[in-house]
């Protein structure tokens, strides 16, 4: 990744060992210069989980099917 518009995916089969759906951590570090942009994006149909900052602050949105709920945290 090059630092410009990078991009990665990685998909895990169902009967992949490091696949869990009790508990599930994510852990990434970011530097950037944006006040908006998507930082992480895991989906499919209605549930998915997005990380993103708007106008500089990071906002967490997750729907695993009991409906969306919003985090904002200032930076």
């Amino acid at each position: 990744m090059n630092g410009h518009d990078a991009y990665m995916s990685y998909t895990l089969d169902s009967d992949n060992p490091l696949r869990s759906t009790e508990r599930n951590a994510l852990e990434f570090r970011f530097l950037t210069e944006a006040k908006d942009g998507v930082l992480f994006y895991m989906g499919a149909d209605k549930d998915h989980l997005l990380v993103e900052l708007v106008n500089g602050n990071l906002r967490v949105q997750a729907d695993f099917g009991g409906g969306k709920q919003l985090s904002d945290h200032n930076m």
